[in-house]
Formats: structure tokens, C-alpha cells, sequence
């Protein structure tokens, strides 16, 4: 005589139920229905845990999808997905390297201005070191000291490139356009008359009216620093914007 019945078992996985029917029958004599029926259980439970495991780690991703399912994962159905997530973080790591050099480049430029201003400072607080004197460095200018204090401000990027912060990055941005490029612009004005008057002089006696030191122009020698500024701050708020637009994709797929 046999005898069999149907059981229904649900398993809800990561995100969605599944539903199965396990058929069991039972004889009168040997225990083959009953084995069956622990090997299905066994075999299901192992399917239960290795689609449990794919959700958890599906989760650690910061940009994978909420509709995105185990089962999905399983198949391989996210690969185009997950190459595309590569390349945006090898991009955003490739645009912070070079921020950080725009950065290294802004320091030295910073510490060749405090080099520039050190004469006025050892004079202020009444230190005299001779071979500084000799030198005979120029007062400085206000734009000088607040270009000077544009430095301050790679702080800013450094820390929104550690944490990916979308608002200071901004802050480091709109930092580098005030106390960057304005003393900057301010220093070209200044400078301009003399620097065209020695390009058009046609002889020395036209020199009478420009400011030499160290046997150069003194206006030429700041366009040339001027520009070099002003690139370091062009490539830096170039790949500042970039990352902005990298952390404001990658805020959109969290969404």
C-alpha cells in the first residue's frame, strides 16, 4: 500500500519569496521516501544560505541597486553593472591623484611667496640676518599675503578627498576663485603697464620708469609666477569639478 502526500515549505531569500513543493510518500516497508525527503530539505537550506551570503555582500556595495536580487547576482545578470562601477571608482581615484598634484604644486609655489615675504617678516619682529638684507626684496603687496592664504584651503580638499565630502569640496573651490584667482587678476593689473612698456621699449632710456631687481623686471618676473598660479588653480578646480560630478552620480545610484 502506498501512501503520499504534499507538503508546501516557503523560503523568503534576499528580497523575494520562493515557493516549492516537496513530495513525499511513504511505503510500508524501508525508509527511501524519508531520506529523499531530508536530502531535499539539506539541499534547500544550503540554496537558502548561499543566496543569504549574496545578499549581504551585495549590501557592502555602495552602488548596487535595491532591485537588484540574489538570484540576479547569481546568474551573472549584474556583470555589465558591476564593470561600469569599476570604471567610475578607478576614474574618481585617478582624478584625486591629480588633484593631489595640483595641490603638491600649489605648495611649493606657496612656500617660494613665503620665501618672497620673509624679508618684511624678519623685520617686524626686528631680526636682522645679513645676507636676506643684501638681497633688497621688495615690501610685499596686500594681494601677495592673501594669495599666500589660499593654502589654506587645499586643507579643505584634501579632507573632502579622504571622505568623499560633495560640500567641502565646493568650500576648497570657491576658496581657490576668492583668495586665488582675485589676488592674482589684482597682481596682473598692477604689473601690466610695466611689463608692456619693456616688451615695446626700443631702448634702454624707455627703462628709466620700470622697477629692476636683481638685474630683471620686476613686473615680468610676477607675470611669470602669475602664470604658473594660474594654471594650478585652473587644473584644480577642473578636477575638483570632476569629482563633484563623480560623487553626485554616485549619490544618484544610492537613490
Amino acid at each position: 500500500m502506498f501512501v503520499s502526500s504534499q507538503k508546501r515549505y516557503k523560503f523568503d531569500t534576499a528580497g523575494f519569496s520562493s515557493f516549492f513543493f516537496i513530495e513525499t510518500g511513504i511505503q510500508e516497508c524501508g525508509g527511501w521516501t524519508v531520506a529523499k525527503f531530508i536530502i531535499s530539505l539539506k539541499e534547500n537550506r544550503v540554496n537558502k544560505k548561499n543566496l543569504k551570503k549574496m545578499s549581504i555582500e551585495s549590501d557592502n556595495v555602495d552602488e548596487m541597486p535595491t532591485s537588484r536580487t540574489g538570484m540576479e547576482c547569481l546568474d551573472g545578470g549584474d556583470h555589465a553593472f558591476r564593470q561600469r562601477i569599476s570604471a567610475h571608482y578607478q576614474l574618481s581615484a585617478l582624478t584625486k591623484t591629480r588633484l593631489k598634484y595640483c595641490i603638491f604644486f600649489h605648495y611649493i609655489l606657496s612656500f617660494a611667496m613665503l620665501a618672497k615675504l620673509t624679508p618684511y617678516i624678519l623685520d617686524r619682529f626686528n631680526i636682522f640676518i645679513l645676507p636676506i638684507e643684501e638681497l633688497e626684496v621688495p615690501e610685499p603687496l596686500w594681494w601677495e599675503w592673501f594669495w599666500l592664504s589660499s593654502i589654506l584651503s587645499s586643507i579643505l580638499a584634501l579632507d573632502a578627498m579622504k571622505k568623499n565630502h560633495y560640500v567641502r569640496m565646493r568650500y576648497y573651490m570657491t576658496g581657490i576663485v576668492l583668495l586665488g584667482y582675485l589676488p592674482l587678476l589684482n597682481g596682473l593689473l598692477k604689473w601690466f603697464p610695466e611689463v608692456v612698456m619693456y616688451l615695446y621699449a626700443e631702448n634702454y632710456t624707455d627703462f628709466d620708469d620700470i622697477f629692476f631687481w636683481m638685474g630683471l623686471p620686476y613686473g615680468l618676473l610676477w607675470y611669470g609666477f602669475i602664470f604658473l598660479a594660474a594654471q594650478v588653480h585652473s587644473f584644480s578646480l577642473y578636477f575638483g569639478y570632476k569629482l563633484l560630478c563623480a560623487w553626485r552620480l554616485r549619490s544618484t545610484h544610492r537613490d
